[in-house]
């Protein structure tokens, strides 16, 4: 088969500048002369359907009396080799023209399609025979008697490409639904729709426009489009709104007065609420860190929950053992009090001691070492509310709350 190379170069060099654009090639076949044309239309690229050089390229019909030429037209009808039209977000019909020096068969078809949407259909609407023909799985072959140039016998129509969006599933992961919005120029014989597991959950005929599939739950599904014998299919996840947490923990090995990193593990989750089971609430945190300063088994309790009402709960139960604290004797020396927004610590008995209190959320908002003597801390910059206070000496260590106030 031979081709017009001065034409395929010039558009060679308008390609080169379409790369991820949408594009169709058609061509136009001299079964007898072996001869072939194309054309190419772009469909993202231009501003508008009317010529312009920067955009198209025009079609230099050639004088090789044997080949075939095969052009598309602008809307102010000037033939291109290279058509390219502004954003494709309706269907879009073509006019087609040829130029034919021999007699005998010639046949149009898809040569390629480059980044163009599966639901896109192509269909070659011919004046004389008053049919549509499906260029995807189609060939078109004509006969002609005698030379000509015709402008108005071929006509390209292109779909725009089906619009599908998805609504979130519930609180239950049930309810969402998956909606196609189709060219109205089109009617597809099927659209079915299959489960991750390929089955098939629904099917609806002879549809266009608007259609929506409902009452699906979240997961991940296609969609086939059957158009005679052309089958597309387009795969599409349905979210959920569904609230999923489990909690994690530093250690499983607790002692008192020993910081434990909580975490969460959630899914579609704003906000949090925790209940450690001794009393310490925190919230809007997802991973925070405490102290407990008793013996015993507590349950932590966390609910998570999002902007749709949808909650989730996580439980985990804890033991914590009792750490090593400064002697009992020793506590009547060492002190912690708070009045006011100081915290006091009288500490009459040891040297190389240290102390830092905490928020409930665990942030650490003072540290120093503490001398003999009345120790006070100024915390006024902080809401009232328990702290933590923690001190460490040679001896051991002691934990203790207290209320500030103002």
């Amino acid at each position: 088969m031979k081709y017009v190379w001065a034409l395929l170069f010039m558009g060679m060099f308008f390609s080169s500048r379409a790369i991820g654009l949408q594009e169709i090639k058609l061509e136009l076949y001299d079964a007898v002369q072996d001869e072939a044309d194309e054309t190419t239309i772009n469909l993202d690229y231009g501003n508008s359907n009317t010529y312009h050089y920067t955009e198209d390229s025009k079609k230099i019909l050639s004088g090789v009396l044997e080949a075939p030429q095969l052009f598309s037209i602008t809307s102010d009808n000037v033939n291109c080799l290279i058509n390219s039209n502004g954003p494709f977000i309706s269907n879009q019909v073509i006019p087609l023209g040829f130029r034919s020096y021999n007699t005998g068969n010639y046949t149009i078809r898809l040569k390629s399609t480059n980044n163009l949407d599966a639901t896109v259909i192509i269909r070659l609407e011919d004046k004389v025979t008053g049919q549509m023909y499906l260029l995807q799985t189609t060939d078109h072959t004509f006969n002609l008697n005698t030379q000509q140039l015709n402008t108005a016998r071929f006509w390209l129509h292109i779909s725009r490409p089906a619009a599908i969006t998805t609504s979130d599933a519930n609180c239950s992961s049930l309810n969402g639904s998956i909606t196609v919005d189709q060219d109205t120029t089109i009617k597809w014989n099927q659209c079915q729709l299959f489960n991750s597991e390929n089955a098939m959950v629904a099917s609806q005929s002879n549809v266009t426009g608007v259609y929506t599939f409902g009452n699906l739950p979240a997961g991940n599904y296609s969609i086939g489009f059957i158009y005679g014998s052309y089958v597309a299919t387009k795969q599409v996840t349905v979210s959920t709104q569904q609230v999923n947490v489990t909690i994690g923990v530093s250690t499983q090995n607790i002692v008192t007065g020993q910081e434990v990193q909580f975490s969460s593990w959630a899914t579609n989750a704003q906000y949090y609420d925790w209940d450690f089971g001794d009393g310490t609430i925190i919230t809007e945190i997802a991973n925070p860190s405490l102290a407990f300063y008793a013996p015993g088994t507590y349950t932590v309790t966390l609910l998570a929950t999002n902007s749709y009402g949808c909650e989730g709960y996580a439980y985990l139960t804890i033991v914590v053992s009792q750490g090593t604290d400064i002697s009992e004797q020793a506590l009547s020396n060492l002190q912690v009090y708070s009045t006011g927004a100081e915290v006091v610590v009288a500490n009459n008995s040891y040297t190389h001691t240290q102390c830092a209190i905490y928020n409930l959320t665990g942030q650490m908002l003072a540290s120093g070492a503490l001398s003999q003597g009345n120790n006070r801390l100024y915390l006024g910059a902080q809401p009232s509310g328990i702290y933590i206070v923690n001190i460490t000496a040679a001896e051991g260590s002691l934990s203790r709350k207290v209320v500030l106030g103002r």
